[in-house]
């Protein structure tokens, strides 16, 4: 349950960051999941650190990831964001590398709902650190960065 601080945040900057959500025995588990998983997808091309490893986690290999999407830690927290009829679209392991520029992840700046980040490892400015556009998330700022950037619709 997300406290009023919390989604008056959310309204203002577009993000939250809610630290410490998981157990330390979930955690293990996620990550044996998104290891058996990627392994398996890139079984020919094991990771290097050179391209990024993607895959849906909603398969019978990632029980436990795919039973966020219903998880009240999540969906509670998308329902107080966004209202009752938000509806998970899916989930997604991912090894990341190197850098990626400023991008929306959605074309819309009223997505149906949010789209939550997993960190398992600590991250900082020079390895890996999610950056916000505070505000992006709202026209004319969000319509104004597409432009100045070049960005095209999604």
């Amino acid at each position: 349950m997300l406290t009023e601080k919390q989604v008056l945040f959310h309204q203002t900057f577009g993000f939250l960051t809610l630290r410490r959500l998981f157990s330390p025995d979930e955690v293990e588990t996620i990550n044996r999941e998104l290891i058996r998983r990627l392994d398996a997808v890139y079984h020919d091309r094991p990771f290097d650190g050179a391209i990024r490893h993607s895959a849906a986690m909603m398969g019978p290999d990632t029980p436990f990831f795919a039973s966020l999407l219903e998880d009240q830690r999540f969906l509670g927290a998308a329902r107080q964001l966004y209202g009752d009829d938000v509806i998970a679209s899916g989930s997604s392991g991912n090894r990341y590398v190197g850098n990626s520029d400023w991008h929306p992840d959605v074309g819309a700046t009223h997505p149906g709902g949010p789209k939550f980040a997993i960190y398992l490892e600590q991250v900082g400015a020079d390895t890996g650190a999610l950056r916000v556009i505070p505000g992006s998330h709202r026209s004319p700022f969000h319509d104004r960065l597409r432009e100045d950037l070049g960005l095209s619709l999604i």
